[in-house]
């Protein structure tokens, strides 16, 4: 499949008529968006996220960012293509059917052969979609692909009443911090607590201890353990 979108989009994006569509975060990309192009339209194609960031719905920052886009360079239709979606509805103001016709020769037995093959494909899918088999093997999908996945084992809890020891804990300098969030498999945790406690990254403080793997983050007069040993 990425074959299949490399050969498709390269040379579209070179011909102007394709683009990607990028959030970041300093220089790390944390949402990315490809869309097809005409001279007034974008179609909105495929989309993936850093789900570090899964609090801060960037689908919906991503999609307000293109049509500003769309708008300043006199795009006038966004269109999302086909399959309904909450974030769709929620973002459009206009909906149209999508239809598939099939086009063959009924003189010809070959003609007639692939166009019933295909008729009933297409009646097939769409009966296995209306019982929800598709979201079925998803989430599937991902149970599978989770039990392959092996991350750090994160414990992450508020600390009520701490009093931070300059004698047990080391403070780690911005940059420093920056890179062990990304490393240690804490980003999304740190994230979260981030969005609950809207401040910039900049002005957090990431301290760790010195006999043991655990990190207290403190945000404001709000401190957070980080624990990686359990």
């Amino acid at each position: 499949m990425r074959d299949y979108y490399y050969s498709l989009c390269y040379d579209l994006i070179l011909e102007n008529k394709a683009s990607f569509n990028v959030l970041y975060v300093d220089e790390d990309p944390i949402a990315i968006s490809m869309s097809f192009l005409s001279d007034k339209e974008l179609f909105f194609a495929i989309t993936t996220f850093d789900i570090d960031y899964r609090r801060y719905n960037l689908g919906h920052i991503l999609i307000f960012n293109m049509m500003k886009w769309c708008y300043q360079n006199d795009i006038l239709i966004f269109d999302y293509s086909k399959g309904e979606y909450d974030y769709k509805k929620r973002w459009s103001n206009k909906s149209y059917s999508f239809e598939n016709h099939i086009i063959y020769d009924s003189k010809s037995f070959k003609s007639r052969l692939i166009g019933g093959y295909l008729y009933n494909y297409f009646v097939f899918k769409q009966f296995l979609r209306d019982k929800k088999v598709n979201t079925l093997y998803s989430k599937a999908r991902f149970m599978f692909k989770k039990e392959e996945m092996k991350l750090t084992n994160v414990h992450f809890k508020r600390l009520n009443n701490f009093s931070l020891s300059i004698e047990n804990y080391e403070k780690i300098d911005r940059e420093s911090a920056k890179k062990i969030i990304k490393l240690k498999n804490i980003k999304g945790a740190v994230n979260d607590v981030l969005y609950s406690n809207p401040v910039g990254i900049d002005n957090i403080c990431l301290f760790k201890s010195k006999v043991d793997e655990i990190y207290i983050l403190n945000i404001e007069e709000k401190y957070f353990s980080i624990n990686l040993s359990i």
